[in-house]
């Protein structure tokens, strides 16, 4: 929760995040996300998912680097409620796209 809380949206709107992470499962579950006013409140939940992610999409999707429908057609999404991954589209999109000023 903290991680989907601590970015802005540029949309309005409500989703439910599915993410399965076999590396840390406690970091994994169910996330109810709520944007609003730019901001978002975020809280388990046992609701049936709209999306399921795996973590790195998740990262992406955070970044704002792809849209969940890309990541969809890459196999790192899959959309269990139709219209679900319109819905993230706008809520995860981003107007500059992120970068790293270190060359490494």
């Amino acid at each position: 929760p903290t991680t989907f809380g601590a970015r802005a949206y540029m949309a309005e709107g409500h989703l439910v995040v599915a993410v399965d992470d076999p590396i840390i499962p406690e970091a994994g579950g169910r996330f109810l996300l709520e944007a609003s006013g730019g901001k978002a409140t975020v809280s388990r939940t046992e609701a049936p998912p709209d999306l399921t992610a795996h973590p790195a999409a998740m990262g992406t999707l955070l970044l704002g680097t792809q849209r969940a429908s890309i990541l969809a057609r890459a196999g790192l999404i899959t959309e269990d409620q139709p219209g679900a991954l319109t819905i993230a589209d706008e809520l995860f999109r981003w107007p500059v796209a992120p970068q790293c000023l270190y060359h490494f």
